[in-house]
């Protein structure tokens, strides 16, 4: 069995504990955060043990493998540190606040020879696993462009201060929901990004994150998207309208998928509804007790980072 810890006892935590609680291949060890009263409060409600820093839980318990929940800023520095402890890595998305940043995780785990494992999870929405079975089925023809829409208000009193600041949290929307956006893209058209380039804006000039931003993608099989992101005080969405030669598949990630062929849309049946943490879990587990490739690996989580980063430059340039 599999002993696990965790770094970070932010609200993400819980989804994470509870995956881990209906693994029988693992065991929840501990968990690790400099406040406290968060780490106090999670660890006795599950019967764990405790750390104010994660470096006395790396050197103290004896860990197979770690999953960082931590601000973007601390990724490297905590994944590295841990990796070279020789501890598997799940870390959450995004991968890093710089691909220079990815380079040096990607490094370490090859030579220390660990599982890295980037926690991009539109893979394992029943509605994408759903709209993606129905692409390569072939029946509704072959894929002209994506469009992806997610809004919802993005400044809020809610964030913590390192969210909303560019050199901790690596950007604003297009860093945090964008990654979403593109993994989705990504993993529905086993394409990846060829060119990216886009617009990002604030209309809040107390933080220097964007709150809306927009990006126009093509893949390397042809086949473009557009990203489009509002963190205004707009009405909440997060779906995916993908235009087929034949039809148009209509996922709205959470609630359901449609389909239509050239007339109303028909909601599809999905039999199951998946735990996205469980499946994460379940990939990540098994790439450490089967010897297998990591799932989602270091390298995957940088060219996500990358695509990001071209949006930043594309507005310089401009």
């Amino acid at each position: 069995m599999l002993k696990i810890g965790i770094i970070g006892a932010g609200i993400i935590s819980k989804s994470h504990i509870s995956a881990i609680r209906k693994n029988s291949k693992v065991k929840l060890e501990s968990i690790a955060d400099i406040n406290r009263e968060k780490a106090d409060k999670i660890a006795n409600q599950y019967e764990i043990t405790p750390y104010y820093d994660y470096k006395d839980m790396v050197q103290n318990e004896n860990l197979d493998a770690v999953i960082i929940n931590l601000p973007h800023f601390l990724h490297k520095e905590c994944s590295i540190y841990c990796m070279e402890k020789g501890l598997h890595c799940l870390v959450e998305k995004p991968m890093a606040t710089s691909s220079k940043d990815c380079d040096d995780m990607i490094r370490s785990a090859e030579y220390n020879g660990v599982k890295l494992m980037i926690g991009h999870v539109q893979r394992y929405f029943s509605e994408n696993i759903k709209a993606k079975e129905i692409i390569q089925s072939g029946e509704l023809g072959k894929i002209a462009f994506i469009v992806d829409i997610r809004n919802g208000l993005y400044i809020t009193p809610q964030r913590p201060a390192w969210y909303l600041q560019k050199q901790l949290s690596g950007g604003g929307i297009m860093m945090n929901l964008g990654a979403h956006s593109m993994d989705k893209i990504i993993w529905l058209t086993d394409s990846n990004i060829k060119s990216i380039a886009g617009k990002v804006g604030s209309f809040n000039q107390q933080y220097d994150i964007e709150e809306y931003a927009q990006a126009f993608v093509e893949l390397e099989n042809g086949v473009s998207a557009s990203i489009n992101l509002s963190g205004c005080a707009s009405f909440p969405v997060n779906e995916t309208r993908i235009y087929l030669s034949e039809g148009e598949i209509l996922i709205r990630t959470g609630i359901g998928l449609w389909v239509s062929k050239g007339s109303e849309y028909e909601k599809v049946d999905i039999q199951s509804k998946t735990d996205i943490f469980e499946l994460q879990l379940n990939d990540f587990v098994s790439s450490i007790i089967d010897h297998k490739d990591s799932p989602i690996p270091g390298i995957y989580g940088k060219r996500i980072i990358s695509a990001i980063e071209q949006v930043y430059q594309s507005i310089k340039e401009v």
